[in-house]
Parts: C-alpha cells; structure tokens; sequence
C-alpha cells in the first residue's frame, strides 16, 4: 500500500562514528521493536498497521520512531519519539522530515495533529482548528512548505 523508503548515513558524535538507519516498518519483527519502544514511552496500542511509522536505527539499536495515521486529507501524526540519550541531535526531525519525505511521494500534502506542541510549531506546524468530524487538531503541517525549508541547522532543503 505505501511505498517503503530508507536513509542510512554516518555521524560522528563524540568522537565515535555512528551508522544512522532511517527506515519505514516492514516486518512484524519491526513491528514488534516499535511497539516494545513505545510502551516505553507509555504510548500502549498506539502502532497502527495501515499507518506510516519510520524507525531510527542508531549501530543496529531503536533510536526514534515516527508514526502518522493515513487517512486521506486529515493525516495524524500520533508521535515522534527519540529515546532520552539522543535528544537535541535533530533526530526528531530527521524522523519527522523522512516520514514527510514518503507521505508527499504517496501523493498526500498535509499532517495534522491533535494537540498543542512547541515543538512542532519550532518545526513548522501552524495552529488551526480544522475537525474531520470525530476530531478537532491543533496544528496542520503543510508538507511541500516543511520539505523546501532548510533544515538541521541549515543542513539544506528536502534532505535529512
């Protein structure tokens, strides 16, 4: 149903080379980390197998996860989560932009999500107050606007 996309690239952070795997959830051992992951987080029942949720995968150990629920126009974004010790190193965004990445290829321009969050208004979400009729959201994400922005730290536009 989705197309699958990966990115690998290689960092140094402190002074250690590290293999950094972006990738979408194919598998049910996929799966399976992904959820384990975010029951860490308190975030039970929360992996949906007809969404889109990307993994980050730091020297073969889960990272991050990204997860949206495909829905046609009203898209959801239900987390971004990058475990404790790698936060402030952009691989909340990296996970987030890698996710629009798939969804604008797939042919779908927007992101919503339900609640209030600074963070994703730092990243370019807009407040608004649209309704799908079972929900209202908080904030809209307009895809191609995010993905022509430059990035971490002006890393260059539509890369990671």
């Amino acid at each position: 149903m989705f197309s699958l996309c990966s990115f690998c690239f290689i960092i140094e952070l402190g002074g250690k080379i590290k293999m950094i795997k972006l990738t979408s959830v194919k598998s049910k051992e996929e799966e399976k980390a992904v959820i384990e992951f975010l029951e860490n987080y308190f975030l039970r029942n929360n992996f949906d197998t007809n969404g889109l949720t990307y993994m980050m995968i730091e020297d073969n150990k889960l990272v991050g996860v990204c997860g949206v629920d495909i829905e046609g126009y009203f898209n959801e974004l239900k987390y971004v989560i990058v475990s404790e010790k790698r936060r402030g190193l952009n691989y909340g965004e990296a996970l987030l932009r890698s996710v629009m990445f798939n969804m604008e290829d797939m042919g779908y321009f927007q992101i919503f999500y339900q609640d209030k969050n600074d963070y994703l208004l730092k990243k370019g979400f807009s407040e608004t107050n649209e309704s799908n009729g079972e929900k209202t959201f908080s904030l809209k994400c307009d895809i191609p606007y995010i993905m022509n922005k430059k990035c971490c730290n002006g890393a260059g536009s539509n890369g990671i």
